[in-house]
């Protein structure tokens, strides 16, 4: 290997923390706000969606372990080689019997949230009476140059109730290198799903702080955390038609009628 390629990826990781630094000193109050939106929206037996707007964030924070169970993937992931022009308001497609309703949160996850279908999953997440959690690059999404696809001519940022700047530079890629006409090296991606984490952990902790459990899930490479991990999901599953018997849906602080993505404290 080259001392030009090890310093190049010595410059992206030293970038890259940078922008992770950005994230963590200038956006503590907007990642608090969402994470305030998701533990109430789990802890009133809502959910929490996270579209296909991105190459990885909708895959990242879906049953993983550390995660939590009340998250699930909104849509299908888009051929990212063409515009996403075509994708209607039937975007709403949940996770099997999961599907988005009034008063679920909605984390849509872009570099710079101009493309058409980024702004019509958030325009029809907000139809459907959820909250929106856009998390995008804002100097990059109001760039007065920008494309911006959708026929409305609204962004991300017009339509999210919540903002999580992930910064980063106009075009993405943050390392120049002689004779490319590009810069290599994006760092949206890192951004988003530490954002997306960062969101989730502290949506964990406010439930706990009321007196709730949330069901994560354990790493399956854990000895016996397999089947820890079928019940925890299984046990999820069966809350969606609210099968916690009440008064274990009191004991955890629950309102009756479905006890969400939250356990009763005597399961963990």
């Amino acid at each position: 290997m080259s001392d030009e390629v090890r310093d190049a990826s010595s410059v992206y990781l030293a970038r890259a923390i940078e922008v992770l630094q950005t994230l963590a000193r200038t956006q503590a109050e907007a990642i608090a706000g969402a994470a305030d939106a998701v533990a109430g929206a789990i802890a009133s037996g809502h959910r929490v969606y996270v579209a296909a707007t991105s190459h990885v964030l909708h895959t990242e924070l879906y049953l993983r372990a550390g995660g939590l169970a009340g998250v699930h993937p909104l849509g299908e992931t888009p051929n990212l080689a063409q515009p996403m022009l075509d994708i209607s308001a039937g975007v709403l497609r949940g996770d099997g019997p999961f599907v988005p309703e009034g008063g679920d949160v909605v984390l849509v996850g872009t570099n710079a949230g101009t493309d058409a279908g980024t702004v019509q999953v958030a325009l029809a997440a907000r139809a459907t009476g959820c909250v929106v959690i856009g998390l995008t690059s804002v100097a990059y999404e109001t760039w007065p140059d920008v494309v911006v696809e959708h026929p409305s001519g609204l962004r991300l940022v017009d339509i999210a109730d919540r903002v999580v700047d992930i910064g980063g530079v106009i075009g993405d890629g943050i390392v120049e290198l002689p004779g490319l006409d590009t810069a290599v090296g994006p760092t949206s991606g890192m951004a988003l799903v530490s954002a997306g984490w960062a969101i989730l952990v502290g949506a964990a902790q406010r439930l706990v702080q009321r007196g709730l459990t949330p069901i994560v899930y354990r790493s399956v490479q854990i000895p016996g955390a397999e089947s820890l991990f079928q019940e925890r999901r299984a046990a999820y599953e069966s809350t969606r038609q609210a099968a916690w018997p009440s008064s274990a849906g009191r004991g955890a602080g629950l309102d009756a009628g479905g006890a969400g993505s939250v356990l009763p404290k005597t399961r963990g």
